[in-house]
């Protein structure tokens, strides 16, 4: 199935991010490889907006500054006529656009970037995803930081987890933890998750954590969702 076109035409693009300015949405960036990912919370800092004269508004109209929601701990390398594809989660869609560096900036916590208006917003389309219960000890695992975490349940686009209580300030709805290691079988996936709920576990001390996957390396998802109903009919 092709992704779905989520937003076009400019004025319900610059009406778009005008609002994430507003709601302080995060966008996502990756940098390096499948072995070795880093990712990037970015926000808008800025939405400008200058018609020329004698013109319809155009996409050239309007510059999106992003800047990144916190210091950067790694030489991120954007340079201007760059491509980046930017993710982000909204309205229960896995949402992304394709941006055109204009200007790129020094700041204190990394690098900021300017981009035109996209041409258009996508949303990828949804799966019917299987969710696989977790046996602890079995040979599903997770790492956050070389540091094993307890898994409830997986499926192809996401999982539950248990995380100390003592580690609640380090946790966000919709910000990214990074540094994750999946094994499922033959798998070994690197990549980062999108925090999207959090509760309290029964015993207090811990939280369980729902965790949307972001940035597989190539081919990661459809290995996993392989597996997953794999050992579903099991």
């Amino acid at each position: 199935m092709n992704d779905s076109i989520k937003v076009s035409g400019f004025k319900p693009l610059y009406q778009f991010f005008v609002k994430a300015k507003s709601r302080k949405q995060s966008f996502f960036l990756t940098f390096g490889d499948s072995q070795g990912q880093e990712v990037l919370d970015y926000r808008l800092g800025r939405v400008d907006y200058k018609p020329a004269k004698m013109k319809k508004p155009g996409l050239e109209d309007v510059s999106l500054t992003f800047v990144p929601a916190g210091p950067v701990e790694f030489e991120a390398v954007i340079e201007p006529g760059d491509s980046l594809r930017i993710e982000f989660y909204y309205e229960g869609f896995v949402n992304y656009f394709i941006a055109e560096v204009g200007f790129v900036a020094p700041t204190d916590d990394g690098m900021s970037f300017s981009a035109k208006l996209p041409e258009s917003i996508f949303a990828k389309q949804r799966r019917d995803m299987e969710r696989l219960d977790v046996v602890e000890g079995g040979d599903i695992s997770m790492h956050i930081n070389d540091n094993p975490v307890r898994l409830l349940n997986i499926s192809g686009g996401g999982a539950a987890v248990l995380i100390p209580l003592a580690n609640r300030d380090d946790l966000e709805i919709g910000k990214a933890i990074r540094n994750i290691r999946l094994s499922v079988d033959d798998l070994e996936a690197p990549l980062s998750a999108e925090v999207r709920h959090l509760r309290m576990h029964e015993d207090g001390d811990f939280l369980i954590v729902g965790l949307r996957f972001i940035f597989f390396g190539y081919n990661h998802e459809d290995q996993l969702l392989h597996l997953v109903h794999k050992r579903s009919l099991a």
